[in-house]
């Protein structure tokens, strides 16, 4: 049983100025070193931006901002930094919503997926599992939800086949989708914001925590 985190992100919603994030606001705030922007990057578009360096990549739109990990299993707050000082020193206002998303993927080399996803997730006291998905190509999952410290838990639970680019299986995997969502009440500056964001390792921990059932 393998399970590994493959995505880490943080998105923000709100209305923004993309062409007010060029190369050298990153730069001259400290955030990244020129020679760290990779190929890929693109500044001055009308409608948005993109950054990509080897520690995480950052998308800014009129409506959102998201900023990626990379190294996604690493456990730490790099991305959680960084977006916080974009927002200390491109003075962000106007969020009205913040998302941190966690995707978890579970794989079980000795298992069809078939047999995976029914394991842990087929119930036959649920009616429609037991009347309508007997068959042995049935697959099952979960969603759930619930509050947690000050946002709303978002937890949706699939079966995933995984394909490259020439539509080849190359991962059969349960992907366990976190998302916390916070609906920013005062957007007027960033002080809200700014405190959620600076909890945000209690999140990734939670996430963990649960995922932590299946290791």
């Amino acid at each position: 049983m393998n399970i590994d985190l493959k995505i880490k992100n943080i998105v923000l919603v709100g209305v923004f100025n993309p062409n007010l994030f060029d190369k050298y606001f990153f730069i001259k705030n400290e955030i990244i070193k020129e020679d760290e922007i990779l190929a890929g990057s693109i500044f001055g578009v009308i409608g948005g931006m993109q950054l990509i360096c080897s520690r995480f990549h950052i998308v800014i739109s009129i409506n959102q901002i998201i900023i990626s990990s990379v190294l996604p299993e690493n456990d730490d707050d790099d991305i959680s930094n960084i977006i916080l000082s974009i927002i200390k020193t491109g003075e962000i206002v106007n969020v009205t919503a913040l998302g941190m998303n966690f995707h978890w993927f579970l794989e079980d080399g000795t298992k069809s997926l078939e047999e995976t996803s029914k394991e842990h997730f087929y119930n036959d006291k649920i009616e429609i599992f037991s009347k309508f998905f007997k068959s042995d190509d049935a697959m099952f999952g979960a969603y759930a939800s619930a509050d947690f410290k000050d946002s709303r838990l978002k937890l949706d639970i699939k079966p995933n086949r995984l394909h490259d680019n020439n539509k080849k299986v190359i991962q059969n995997a349960i992907a366990f989708a976190f998302n916390f969502h916070f609906d920013i009440k005062n957007s007027s500056d960033n002080t809200e914001l700014t405190k959620l964001l600076t909890d945000y390792s209690a999140y990734r921990e939670e996430s963990n925590r649960i995922i932590s059932l299946y290791k």
